[in-house]
């Protein structure tokens, strides 16, 4: 059984709308409509600067979507997830959020172009 098989998900194949529709539909719609703007946001910065508006759009869309996660869990996640976690995020489990979406992007989303990817 995954981890994140407790999350209300269905999978189109589009992670721009996949995760739109993930986070309304795990009653995160703020967390939704933010992700939307940033990631229109990175598509403009990209198309700005010469760079894949695609590839923008969707690290932009999916650079939250751990938000499923409360802030109480996601020390705990991180560890199951063998995600290094630091002394400032022991400290702060808020900042793990980046790290577990990233992790989320690739086994829920199935992004895993590496261009895409930043630690």
């Amino acid at each position: 059984m995954s981890l994140f098989s407790r999350f209300n998900v269905y999978f189109t194949g589009d992670p721009i709308l996949d995760s739109y529709h993930f986070l309304r539909n795990n009653q995160l719609p703020l967390v939704a409509e933010h992700s939307r703007r940033v990631s229109e946001e990175a598509n403009r910065l990209a198309r700005a600067f010469g760079a894949s508006e695609k590839k923008a759009e969707i690290a932009g869309a999916l650079h939250d979507i751990s938000a499923v996660i409360p802030n109480n869990q996601r020390l705990s996640m991180a560890k199951e997830l063998n995600i290094e976690v630091l002394e400032e995020e022991i400290a702060f489990p808020m900042i793990l959020h980046q790290k577990i979406s990233k992790f989320m992007a690739m086994e829920l989303f199935h992004v895993t172009d590496l261009e895409t990817q930043r630690d």
